[in-house]
């Protein structure tokens, strides 16, 4: 990352890069990008036509989210000397199941052979409700006194 260009500007365009396939993603499957957000994560296991995903409930995925599945691939340029990265999109799929750090996912057959663990996985989700903070919080109701139900016929009552 030496050379004409400096660290600013390759982070510059990795923020680049990482955000412009936002909207795209977003409009692909009919959802509006500014109430979305892409959690990348990583396949951690495969296995029967299924494979896990290092993001869960927690991460604020859900059930039925749209995912993609990329390859990334770093080379040496045989010219400059520069390490070249970029990505490649194998497949799609959802969200099949949800666990609270993992979630299982069930892409077409075709893709689920070219799959591998490290692949990255992009996954759409909402984002979260923003809280208002323009309501007051609500006081708690004070608190009322114990009251005893009547007693049943046959039920000693307590004393007190």
């Amino acid at each position: 990352m030496h050379g004409p260009f400096g660290v600013a500007t390759w982070l510059a365009a990795l923020c680049l890069w990482v955000a412009a396939p936002l909207p795209a993603f977003a409009s692909e499957f009919g959802v509006d990008a500014a109430n979305t957000v892409v959690r990348s994560g990583v396949i951690v296991r495969i296995q029967e036509g299924e494979f896990v995903i290092d993001l869960g409930g927690a991460d604020g995925l859900s059930v039925g989210d749209p995912a993609r599945m990329f390859r990334t691939i770093k080379v040496k340029h045989p010219v400059s000397g520069r390490e070249v990265i970029d990505r490649f999109l194998l497949g799609e799929c959802s969200v099949l199941e949800l666990a609270p750090h993992m979630a299982i996912l069930r892409p077409d057959k075709p893709w689920m052979a070219l799959l591998q663990l490290g692949d990255r996985v992009d996954v759409q989700t909402r984002k979260p409700a923003e809280k208002s903070e323009a309501q007051p919080a609500k006081k708690p109701a004070a608190e009322a006194p114990l009251r005893c139900a009547p007693s049943l016929p046959g039920v000693p009552r307590l004393p007190g």
